[in-house]
């Protein structure tokens, strides 16, 4: 039986497991399971979201972090019950800004303080990129 259950394990992680697949595996009682299934990036959408409103927070944290998830089911889960489903999202540098905005004002410090620090590298990045964008050309020298 320990052989199925690394079976299912593999199956939830491959990225080439078939999105029928990926559904059976989404209802297993296994939490491991639905959580590999969460986080497999060709996981579909339609199952993401399901998956948005499983019992377990580890669950709906992996899925917090699949960038297949639509906005507004992250917007959804940037309001959970649980601290670290909202401490995930906040640590997520690629998260919509306006997600992350909103988590500045958690009621968790926690969430607060990743969110502000998030929030603080991608003003980082993008000034980087807009100093890069704006520095003068160099041309090579032409004969």
């Amino acid at each position: 039986m320990e052989k199925f259950a690394q079976l299912k394990h593999f199956l939830a992680c491959n990225p080439r497991t078939s999105a029928i697949t990926l559904m059976r595996l989404s209802s297993s009682p296994v939490e491991r399971v639905r959580v590999r299934v969460a986080e497999n990036k060709s996981c579909p959408a339609e199952i993401l979201m399901v998956l948005a409103h499983d019992s377990s927070p580890e669950v709906r944290a992996a899925v917090a972090c699949n960038k297949g998830l639509p906005i507004a089911s992250l917007k959804e889960l940037s309001a959970d019950e649980s601290p670290d489903v909202r401490f995930r999202i906040a640590s997520d540098a690629i998260a919509p800004v306006e997600v992350i905005g909103g988590l500045i004002n958690d009621v968790n410090p926690f969430v607060q303080s990743r969110a502000m620090k998030t929030f603080e590298r991608i003003e980082q990045d993008w000034n980087e990129r807009i100093r890069r964008a704006s520095a003068p050309v160099r041309r090579a020298p032409t004969s």
